[in-house]
């Protein structure tokens, strides 16, 4: 359980970060979309903002084997890290203010947690 909860932290501090990059250097934008369910999309704020990238990897060490998530267009992102607890459960955050758990793994293109 420890692992889950130091997932929902590095999440939260994700969604933190991203408020900050969108007023600031994302100049009103989450920075260059990436669709594909990956967190390494050059230009977008997952690569872009070194606290965020920091705390994607340190989500990815949390989860260990299990997967991390990243989706954004210019407007709108979500990520969704596994869970460890319960494998079949994932922790996911969103730029509409969702932080929550999701027994759905995120779908390429999502900007938004999945009920």
């Amino acid at each position: 359980k420890s692992n889950d909860v130091a997932v929902q932290s590095n999440l939260s501090t994700i969604r933190t970060e991203a408020e900050i990059f969108y007023g600031g250097t994302g100049v009103n934008t989450y920075g260059t979309a990436g669709v594909t369910n990956a967190c390494d999309v050059a230009g977008s704020l997952f690569v872009a903002d070194a606290t965020i990238k920091k705390a994607i990897d340190a989500a990815t060490a949390a989860n260990g084997a299990g997967t991390v998530t990243c989706n954004n267009s210019v407007t709108a992102y979500a990520v969704q890290a596994q869970l460890l607890a319960d494998n079949t459960k994932f922790w996911c955050v969103d730029s509409t203010g969702n932080a929550k758990q999701v027994g759905t793994a995120m779908l390429a293109g999502a900007t938004a947690c999945l009920p």
